[in-house]
């Protein structure tokens, strides 16, 4: 692995952590009040890429892929999952 890739993986999995924290429980119950729980369907997309106003998502089960389209193919950023650190790409 390059210097730059690794660079790259780090950074990624570093924004991954800030941008998906995980909440604690009493941090879920806090915040559901304020929301709706509704189930999502393989392939649904959440947010597009340039979207300013975007919604807040918690996650009870399953997963969520994170994809940043390019020109030539779709890269996966991340995977994340429930009450866990998101899984980078490399």
């Amino acid at each position: 692995m390059t210097e730059t890739a690794r660079s790259t993986l780090l950074s990624s999995a570093a924004n991954a952590a800030l941008m998906f924290p995980v909440l604690s429980s009493a941090q879920i119950a806090r915040i559901a009040s304020h929301g709706v729980i509704r189930p999502i369907t393989r392939g649904e997309v959440l947010i597009d890429g340039g979207q300013t106003n975007v919604p807040f998502f918690v996650l009870k089960a399953g997963e969520i892929e994170v994809i940043r389209p390019s020109a030539l193919e779709e890269i996966l950023v991340a995977v994340v999952r429930p009450l866990s650190s998101p899984v980078t790409s490399a």
